[in-house]
């Protein structure tokens, strides 16, 4: 499915299984810009300097989608609760790109406080399994897996 000009897993339908995970989800407690120098050129703006990060583990074992085409877009599949939520993820699409927000999650952080993924932790919550599966099975399968700490949020 297209929308907005990017190719989205169709939450409303079904989700392809190979874009279906197991990872953790880090918060990011560090955020500092060091020695940046920021300098407009030709080709656009140039930057000097370094960020000094530090992330620590928020969840573990949150079964999580990978969005879009973007392989740094993903969303977790407790934020999928009605038709309301569905809208907001596909509200962070937007022209300009994608916007990491409320239900959106990158697989690196902005910003100390922001919640992110662990693209190091990812591994296929399917894992022989191809296709595509409703959000409503993957819901009903992770309330028994074990690999899910005490099932997903409702």
């Amino acid at each position: 499915m297209t929308y907005k000009g990017y190719e989205v897993e169709n939450l409303f339908g079904k989700i392809n299984k190979e874009n279906i995970f197991i990872g953790n989800l880090k918060k990011c407690i560090k955020f500092e810009e060091k020695n940046l120098l920021k300098m407009e050129s030709l080709g656009g703006i140039d930057c000097f300097g370094f960020i000094e990060e530090e992330s620590e583990i928020y969840k573990e074992d949150v079964v999580i989608i990978r969005l879009c085409n973007n392989p740094n877009v993903y969303v977790t599949l407790s934020e999928l609760k009605n038709v309301i939520s569905f809208f907001d993820v596909y509200d962070s699409i937007n022209k300009d790109g994608i916007s990491i927000g409320k239900n959106v999650l990158s697989t690196m952080s902005s910003y100390a406080g922001e919640i992110f993924v662990d693209k190091n932790s990812l591994k296929p919550y399917y894992e022989k399994e191809k296709g595509k599966v409703k959000v409503r099975k993957i819901k009903r399968d992770s309330l028994t897996d074990v690999r899910i700490k005490g099932g997903i949020e409702h």
